[in-house]
């Protein structure tokens, strides 16, 4: 009967896993506060003690403090933020209706003797995203919903080997997984005297006239390039009337996007136990190596629409493909130290978003539909996000053999820059208050829960005027089964 509780679960853990690229919501950055929920309880504190099969997105030489022969963990997470955003005016708000998402989680690691341990796991790396209601003024006036969504999943093989009692070193092999949704809406002004485009002093930065360099010199929030076939139908649309533009490719999944992509990427880890109560952990994940994220041949539009107008909206059909995406490495150092019932540890993380994160480029491709079968736009907003120094604190106190109390914090600069903050990429959460709790049920099984609050960031746009609000709630519960 032991035999085939395991196989069960094993099965079911592993189909509910394979949907961890709904979107994680920013924290620290795209990346989560915490991968775990007994980590994530402590501020995501990870590197310097056994946390469980979560370890294998944290430290992977943890594993190696497993104290039995196989674990099983199946963790389940809500995430809940809430983001507004309010126009250069000041007198129109939209709020986010993105505001739970349940994200499953898998992992099973085993001893396989004194030396090796090694396992498998699923979980999701992190992302961002917002959506807006077809009659908020985020949706410029189309009667379409603006949305982004962006996940990242791996799959996890992870490997320790113990040196000798008191030094381990791991690594992972992960393959990654990514997917985007996008639909942005951008006013272009029309000049009624020209039929030229330009921001007539009265539009913000962003518009799609300034992408197009409308008045020359602009260009303040990014680029658009297109060829002269895709260029002269944009312009003759643009001239008629049609003021605003609509990038569109979305599938409307939680699970996955429209725009997918595939690659690799690598951790390697270690730790020493100093003393029997001190332990360090230092970890190094590498940046992946992902393909380009690219819808299918029809799987996206560019659609021009006269708001205000009788006109019905324009569309060309093609290809959206994001160039380029890719996760950041990260550099990890901690402690934690036992003494008795107590545990108090403290992590620095590094993260490299300015080497990943200086533009997003996306090219369109249109097919055939309307005669301008091949026909590009090359797109680029400007993002130049700064690098990422987390600092994560955190201690727990065993009451009982049965009940352990965990709390931490999680503190972090906001790495997206002020002048390019964008309402649909959000991710300018900084700081967090975590807690939580572990529940040994027999001497086998255990719950784990945390939850997470991050207060209320406000970031105003320079160029465009724009301000976005972000607060978040998230929590995670766990089962882990140890034999």
């Amino acid at each position: 009967m032991g035999i085939s509780f395991k196989r069960s679960l094993l099965a079911v853990s592993i189909a509910g896993a394979f949907s961890v690229t709904s979107s994680a919501y920013a924290t620290n950055g795209m990346n989560l506060e915490g991968y775990g929920p007994e980590a994530t309880a402590m501020g995501g504190v990870s590197q310097a003690y056994d946390n469980g099969a979560a370890a294998m997105m944290n430290n992977p030489a943890t594993i190696g403090m497993m104290d039995t022969t196989n674990r099983i963990d199946i963790a389940i997470g809500n995430l809940r933020p809430d983001i507004s955003v309010t126009d250069p005016t000041g007198s129109q708000k939209a709020d986010s209706t993105a505001d739970s998402f349940f994200m499953p989680a898998f992992g099973y690691l085993r001893k396989v003797n004194s030396k090796f341990t090694t396992g498998v796991g699923i979980y999701s790396q992190g992302g961002m995203g917002t959506e807006y209601e077809k009659d908020s003024w985020m949706a410029s006036g189309t009667n379409e919903p603006a949305r982004s969504e962006v996940g990242v999943g791996r799959l996890i093989v992870p490997m320790n080997w113990a040196v000798n009692s008191r030094f381990n070193i791991g690594g992972s092999v992960d393959f990654v997984w990514g997917g985007m949704d996008l639909q942005m809406a951008m006013p272009v002004m029309v000049n009624p005297a020209t039929g030229a485009p330009t921001n007539m002093g009265i539009a913000p930065a962003g518009t799609f006239g300034d992408l197009m360099g409308f008045p020359p010199g602009s260009n303040t929030m990014g680029t658009v390039s297109m060829s002269s076939g895709l260029q002269g139908a944009a312009m003759g649309l643009i001239g008629a009337g049609y003021n605003t533009v609509r990038m569109n490719f979305s599938n409307g999944s939680d699970f996955t996007g429209e725009a997918k992509g595939y690659g690799v990427a690598a951790k390697v880890g270690l730790t020493y136990a100093i003393n029997p109560t001190l332990n360090f952990g230092a970890s190094y994940h590498s940046r992946t190596k992902m393909s380009d994220w690219k819808t299918d041949s029809s799987g996206a539009s560019m659609e021009f629409y006269e708001v205000g107008g009788a006109s019905p909206a324009q569309t060309l059909t093609g290809e959206m493909s994001v160039k380029n995406f890719q996760w950041p490495a990260q550099w990890a150092a901690g402690i934690a130290y036992v003494p008795g019932k107590w545990m108090f540890g403290i992590d620095l993380n590094y993260i490299q978003w300015k080497d990943v994160m200086e533009n997003f480029n996306m090219t369109f491709t249109a097919d055939d539909s309307a005669g301008l079968g091949g026909e590009t736009a090359d797109i680029t907003f400007f993002q130049e996000w700064k690098n990422q120094t987390v600092v994560k604190i955190g201690g727990s106190y065993e009451i009982s053999r049965a009940f352990t109390w965990r709390a931490g914090l999680n503190l972090a600069n906001n790495p997206v820059p002020d002048s390019y903050v964008n309402p649909l990429f959000p991710a300018t959460i900084m700081n967090h208050v975590t807690t939580g709790f572990g529940w040994n049920i027999t001497k086998k099984d255990a719950i784990d829960f945390s939850i997470a609050y991050a207060p209320e960031v406000k970031v105003n746009n320079t160029n465009t005027g724009v301000q976005v609000t972000h607060s978040q709630t998230n929590w995670q519960l766990g089962y882990n089964r140890r034999w």
